[in-house]
């Protein structure tokens, strides 16, 4: 079936095959690659009512043919980055969106703790280690 997802602006507008059996997480990935919209700012709206556990399918929402999805724009949160995004989408798979939030952010704050306390020839031997291991995968 095809759908119509919208920004609320009217400035940008997809449209989406899907099935019914498509998650709101899969709707929010394409509104990411295709619209530019970051996972974490995404809110999506259909008939007035938000979308919000992302593991549930379209039909769970009585998304149909030709139905018409509204992304709103949620306040940026503070350091949204690759690994909180591909960690916030990974967790989704599993816990609510109120649960993955808390998580991502101790992760985080966890993360940028020791991150912050390496030294730098501890960051030394994990580049060389990394680069190593990257050149033994080019050999093969």
């Amino acid at each position: 079936m095809k759908i119509s997802v919208k920004d609320v602006q009217g400035q940008q507008e997809a449209v989406l095959r899907v099935s019914p059996e498509t998650n709101v997480l899969e709707v929010k990935e394409f509104v990411a690659r295709g619209m530019g919209i970051p996972l974490a700012q995404q809110q999506i709206i259909f008939s007035g009512n938000a979308l919000s556990d992302d593991g549930k399918k379209l039909a769970d929402y009585a998304v149909t043919e030709g139905s018409v999805l509204y992304v709103l724009l949620k306040k940026p949160e503070p350091e949204t980055t690759v690994l909180r995004d591909s960690t916030y989408r990974f967790l989704r798979q599993y816990y609510n969106e109120s649960d993955s939030k808390k998580i991502v952010e101790h992760f985080m704050k966890r993360f940028n703790q020791s991150v912050t306390t390496l030294s730098l020839d501890d960051l030394e031997r994990i580049a060389t280690t990394f680069l190593q291991d990257e050149q033994k995968l080019l050999s093969m």
